[in-house]
C-alpha cells in the first residue's frame, strides 16, 4: 500500500564505507558497502530505503508517534536523535522495516519490540492511516 510513497532513489556501491550502508537525503542516494554477503546487502538496502522513505514519504510521519509508543519511547522523543545508534528512533524504525520486509535477523542488532513490527506491517498494508 505504500509503494507509491517511495520516490525514485539511486543506489551505488562503495568498496570503503564506515558502515554497511548510508543514505544521503539531499541526493536521494543509498550507498552500500561491497562486497558483502547477500543477506547483509539485502538488509542494508532495505534499511537505507526505510531512511529514504522517512525523507520522501509524508505519510511516514503519521506512524512516528505510534511507533515511538510501540517501542516504549516517549511520544515526544526526537526522531533523529538518541544516546547511540541503537537508541535512535529513526534507526529503530529502519531496523523494524527490515524485519517487516525480510523477517527477524539471526542476530538482532537492536531491540525491536513485536508491537512495532505489527504496527509497521499494518501501516505498510494501508490498514493504519492516522495512528492506532
Amino acid at each position: 500500500a505504500r509503494r507509491s510513497c517511495l520516490a525514485p532513489v539511486t543506489v551505488q556501491g562503495a568498496w570503503e564505507l564506515d558502515d554497511r550502508g548510508s543514505y544521503d537525503p539531499g541526493r536521494r542516494l543509498v550507498t552500500v558497502r561491497i562486497p558483502g554477503t547477500a543477506p547483509n546487502l539485502r538488509a542494508s538496502l532495505v534499511h537505507e530505503f526505510a531512511h529514504h522513505m522517512e525523507f520522501t514519504c509524508p505519510e511516514q510521519h503519521d506512524v512516528r508517534v505510534p511507533f515511538l509508543v510501540a517501542q516504549k519511547l516517549p511520544p515526544s522523543a526526537p526522531w533523529f536523535e538518541g544516546g547511540s545508534l541503537e537508541t535512535t528512533p529513526s534507526e529503530q524504525f529502519a531496523e523494524s522495516v527490515v524485519q517487516v520486509v525480510l523477517g527477524p535477523p539471526a542476530r538482532p542488532a537492536m531491540l525491536i519490540l513485536p508491537g512495532s513490527i505489527a504496527l509497521l506491517r499494518a501501516w505498510a498494508r494501508g490498514d493504519l492511516r492516522h495512528g492506532p
